[in-house]
């Protein structure tokens, strides 16, 4: 409920099960929800678990990855 104000048309929950504990896990199944979505951006925690998550999703979709990024704005409709 915090980022809706900041106007995103749809937010995603994974639940948390027994094959989503590793890191890879997760990743392939970020990678697969998103696949056909294209996503403007996806934020991920700062965390060491955030940023390997981070650089596994950037190669699955073939995506640009900012790291420890501390504010994003849209300006006119574009991330600067």
């Amino acid at each position: 409920q915090a980022v809706m104000p900041y106007g995103p048309k749809c937010i995603y929950v994974l639940e948390q099960n027994d094959a989503l504990q590793r890191t890879e896990n997760y990743a392939e199944s970020i990678a697969a929800l998103l696949k056909d979505k294209h996503p403007a951006m996806l934020l991920l925690a700062a965390t060491k678990r955030g940023k390997a998550l981070a650089a596994r999703l950037s190669v699955q979709l073939n995506a640009a990855l900012v790291n420890d990024a501390t504010a994003v704005d849209i300006v006119d409709g574009h991330i600067c």
